[in-house]
């Protein structure tokens, strides 16, 4: 695996490209792209912040426009959490075949973020596994997240969002009369899950494509009610979670919701701004993405800084955190706009 800059001329026609300071492709020794890190913002004295994953993509093109996309959304997501951070994404492609000799893979791509001398650094995100992080960092010092859950902390971020609305809408953060829809019990969604279970949530419904995972949740929840992963936007519920992959907020989607509110850990909820829109034209409370789950950055960042894993930051990162998503839906009702123009003054402040 090699690592070269692609010119602006290269991506800057593509929609999702929002003035990136960089991104360079990832190759093999026939010139074939294996994925790509994207760079959205470098910020003096600090590197850029971001994920890494590994995703079955249809073409190059596709991968490259998640890594400008979410790199992009990282850059807010570190903003919006008060964080020095630029925002960055690396985006690898799984083989067609899916096989790949997993140790020789990482420990090439550790080498190429090396390269990049510290302008980047990042850790696991979807398709990788703790083994995978184990020899990121045996192979690189840029590596963040070994031993920390971030998903654990993302979900408690969540739940900060869920307790914000609920206590917006009724002056009550209770959950036990509350009823919840996840979409997606994967890493974050099932520890979404577990969280809404201890603090009380008994009125329940999942869904997943993955049959195990399902077998999971209904270890932890045993109560919650299964659905096709195609209707449970659809669910008559308090507050929607999207847990899986990005884009389920659309045109489609937003018209059949019945929900009060909507919160979840899954990146890219929204297909475009109008969405935010019509959200806030039905009454939906919608706690933006970049802010809902930023409690797995936190973590990882807390780990970075002091080179251990400090809970007590954490905590209190997102506990402030918390305190930002209340004041969003604040401004959001006075000036009646959605809750992502108000979060965006955030960032750009």
């Amino acid at each position: 695996m090699n690592i070269r800059e692609l010119p602006q001329s290269a991506v800057d026609h593509l929609v999702e490209y929002n003035e990136h300071e960089a991104v360079y492709e990832l190759y093999d020794k026939a010139s074939l792209p294996l994925g790509f890190i994207a760079v959205h913002r470098k910020n003096v004295d600090v590197p850029s912040m971001g994920a890494t994953r590994l995703w079955y993509y249809t073409n190059p093109t596709d991968a490259l426009r998640d890594a400008l996309r979410l790199s992009n959304l990282m850059t807010y997501k570190a903003a919006a959490a008060e964080l020095p951070y630029g925002g960055a994404k690396g985006v690898l492609m799984m083989p067609a075949q899916g096989a790949i000799d997993r140790r020789q893979f990482f420990t090439n791509y550790a080498t190429c973020v090396n390269e990049l001398q510290g302008m980047f650094v990042t850790g696991t995100d979807v398709g990788l596994t703790a083994d995978d992080l184990a020899v990121l960092v045996e192979y690189s010092p840029y590596m963040i997240g070994y031993g920390v859950d971030a998903a654990y902390y993302t979900s408690i971020g969540v739940l900060h969002g869920i307790q914000a609305a609920l206590q917006y809408l009724d002056h009550t953060d209770e959950l036990f009369y509350k009823r919840f829809a996840l979409q997606g019990v994967g890493k974050t969604g099932l520890k979404l899950l577990q969280l809404l279970v201890e603090w009380g949530a008994r009125e329940i419904i999942i869904s997943d494509i993955n049959d195990a995972a399902i077998e999971q949740a209904r270890a932890i929840a045993p109560f919650a009610r299964v659905v096709d992963p195609q209707l449970i936007h659809t669910q008559l519920v308090d507050v929607f979670c999207p847990c899986a992959l990005g884009g389920i907020l659309n045109t489609t989607t937003i018209p059949e919701l019945r929900c009060r509110a909507v919160v979840g850990s899954a990146n890219n909820q929204l297909i475009c701004e109008e969405d935010a829109l019509a959200l806030f034209a039905r009454g939906i409370v919608y706690i933006p993405d970049y802010i809902a789950n930023a409690g797995g950055l936190l973590s990882v960042v807390s780990q970075y800084e002091n080179k251990y894993h400090d809970v007590e930051q954490v905590v209190a990162r997102l506990n402030r955190l918390q305190r930002r998503i209340e004041e969003i839906i604040t401004q959001s009702s006075i000036h009646q706009i959605p809750t992502t123009m108000i979060a965006q003054n955030f960032v750009y402040a």
